[in-house]
């Protein structure tokens, strides 16, 4: 770790709900369980691969076709990382820098700026159109009213209008989402309050409430409004499998959104437009060397006078190298990643991103690189009845902040015995259950490395303040 060079005044603040997205649905690391499982599975796709011109090559291939995915057919197929058992996107040739991997009319994906007609119409007759300005809503609407024409299509004796291959091509695309009960494992909203308080981050928990809250006041609202649509199928159903199906699209939208620059963008106004976008949200993140660089990334541009989204590499990648964007900041935030996108990332030393919380005599924060946050060195100080001076961080201070940082890291790292991923437990819980306690476990564990390695430079950082002292 690189010495500690100065002192950090504030942290920057800390966004929940991220515009990115994710594919990740596996236990981070394979450690916690002692074995890799596959847990990223998709409605109807087979867990085994085949050389031959199988069903869901056929399917993929079709998918694209139907969304003008381009730049050209065949580019690109899934495949499952055999490292970390994910599935992902991977060339059928090889890349050079600069090429385009990827590209996806916006016209093929779900937009935030285009919503359903009923949502607009709710809006209008109540004169409130504070629902239909959250781009989450606007997108969780847009997928369900997705899922509900489908629903009609189906009992229509599965009549298929050939002229409409976009909307042929986004219902191949429902039939590959996650399954819900999965995804919704693996997303703290979710949890008991025991799984969530056992991740030992208020952060967290703090996260799961704002969401939970904005949720319940939109939920009622997209039912009703819904409700007043013409779709046929939403007559059949009830209130509550409209709630469940708001509550598994937004976790959709959470985990598979990003954003863009919008069409009509200037560099002054810096318009965004947020996206579902199939095929494009097959692409997972990128950490490093445990499970490869981002070699790719992401815009929107106008090709032929048509908007769209555009994947690039940024280095070459050969035919067997599995595509990685970058997700952000976001991603690079253990207790962040997991709330927003359902797993927990690889740990990478050394990368100053990545943040970890800690109490130190009464307050929190969160630390990580080579700076210490004011307030701790502030409350270390008092504790110590040492005078803050010019130099702020003085040994004493350091090595009061390391030892409390090394005595949270060793109990986030510590695994309960009742917890259910760890002992016979297990066999009475759901295959939901002991996924989401996994998680937990993943992200103490992630978060305990961040505090020992942070807390090893503060020892050195004390250590080397002394020896120029004499």
């Amino acid at each position: 770790m690189a010495p500690f060079a100065g002192v950090s005044l504030t942290l920057a603040s800390f966004a929940f709900f991220k515009p990115h997205i994710s594919q990740h649905m596996s236990l981070s690391d394979g450690g916690v369980t002692g074995k890799k499982e596959y847990v990223r599975s998709t409605t109807g796709w087979p867990l085994h691969e085949s050389s031959d011109n199988n069903d869901e090559d056929r399917t993929f291939a079709k998918l694209c076709n139907f969304l003008k995915v381009g730049p050209t057919p065949g580019l690109l197929r899934l495949g499952i990382n055999d490292d970390t058992g994910i599935r992902g996107i991977y060339p059928n040739s090889n890349l050079k820098e600069g090429d385009i991997i990827l590209s996806i009319p916006l016209n093929s994906c779900l937009r935030d700026d285009k919503p359903p007609t009923w949502l607009k119409i709710r809006s209008d007759e109540d004169d409130n159109d504070e629902m239909a300005h959250q781009w989450p809503t606007r997108l969780t609407a847009s997928l369900v009213d997705l899922q509900l024409r489908e629903k009609t299509r189906k009992e229509a004796e599965g009549i298929v209008n050939k002229d409409k291959d976009e909307e042929e091509g986004k219902y191949i695309w429902l039939n590959m989402l996650p399954d819900p009960n999965l995804l919704r494992a693996s997303i703290p909203m979710h949890w008991s309050e025991d799984t969530l308080s056992s991740t030992k981050s208020v952060s967290l928990q703090i996260s799961v409430d704002n969401v939970y809250f904005t949720r319940a006041m939109a939920i009622p609202d997209l039912i009703s409004s819904v409700k007043k649509s013409d779709i046929d199928t939403v007559g059949h159903l009830k209130d509550e499998q409209l709630e469940q199906m708001f509550q598994d699209a937004f976790d959709v939208v959470q985990t598979r959104c990003c954003a863009v620059d919008h069409p009509t963008a200037t560099a002054a106004d810096n318009k965004k437009v947020r996206l579902v976008a199939p095929v494009f949200d097959f692409l997972n993140h990128g950490t490093g060397r445990l499970n490869g660089s981002p070699n790719a990334m992401y815009e929107s541009r106008v090709i032929d006078g048509e908007p769209m989204l555009v994947v690039t590499a940024t280095n070459d990648i050969n035919i067997n190298e599995e595509v990685f964007i970058d997700y952000g900041e976001s991603a690079h935030t253990a207790w962040k990643c997991l709330g927003s996108y359902g797993f927990v990332p690889h740990y990478e030393s050394g990368d100053e991103r990545s943040t970890a919380e800690l109490y130190v005599d009464g307050v929190r924060s969160e630390v990580g690189g080579d700076s210490v946050p004011f307030e701790l060195i502030e409350a270390a100080s008092n504790a110590l009845d040492i005078e803050m001076d010019e130099n702020y961080l003085t040994p004493a201070v350091a090595l009061r902040i390391a030892e409390k940082a090394f005595d949270f890291a060793d109990e986030l790292y510590t695994i309960d015995e009742s917890e259910p991923s760890s002992t016979v437990t297990a066999v009475t819980e759901s295959e939901e259950d002991i996924y989401s306690s996994s998680l937990a476990i993943s992200l103490r564990q992630h978060q305990s490395k961040i505090l020992r390695e942070w807390a090893f430079g503060l020892k050195q950082f004390a250590a080397a303040q002394c020896t120029d002292q004499y």
